[in-house]
């Protein structure tokens, strides 16, 4: 997170992907390497890991599945640069950069939602982790879009929105061991 702070803050791109190929690349692959490995590492170390979040074609999907694909879609965003000259791999940096988000928050979800659904007896009235979900989840979606289409914030800001929720999460989740 202090890498992407530290773009939005420093604001000479509108957004972290617009420091591929400049002198602050360096800020970008250190930001996208640390969640590239953060998911990766959650795929065989998260306390969870071999929570079972539903089937596939009649196969277990299990919360490492998910950490694993979400660590290859944010290493697509890196690999395929938006600065780059030509258009279809500035159509796939698009194309990994939603599907990554989205499946931080889809994973984000189906662990909730089964943990919650397990711990179904222990949680009370007062349990505010339902609450937490929806609203980090909003949370990031509206300020990726707030950033994306409109002036109020840069696109860096947005993505630093984005992204809270799920390093919450990620942090939250991984200090239960």
């Amino acid at each position: 997170m202090a890498c992407a702070i530290i773009m939005a803050v420093l604001a000479v791109y509108e957004s972290w992907s617009q420091h591929h190929l400049t002198s602050l690349d360096p800020l970008l692959y250190a930001c996208m390497g640390l969640i590239v490995l953060t998911y990766a590492f959650a795929s065989a170390e998260h306390p969870d890991v071999k929570l079972i979040v539903g089937f596939l074609f009649g196969a277990e999907v299990r919360m490492e599945h998910l950490f694993r694909i979400n660590a290859y879609l944010f290493l697509g965003v890196l690999i395929f640069g938006a600065n780059n000259p030509e258009t279809w791999i500035q159509f796939l940096h698009f194309f990994f950069t939603i599907a990554a988000i989205a499946q931080g928050y889809f994973t984000m979800w189906l662990w909730a939602n089964k943990i919650l659904n397990l711990e179904a007896g222990k949680i009370d009235s007062d349990d505010w982790s339902w609450v937490s979900v929806v609203l980090g989840t909003e949370m990031g979606i509206a300020a990726l879009v707030i950033g994306f289409t409109t002036d109020i914030i840069t696109l860096s800001w947005g993505e630093v929105g984005a992204a809270i929720p799920l390093a919450i999460f990620m942090f939250i989740t991984v200090k239960k061991k």
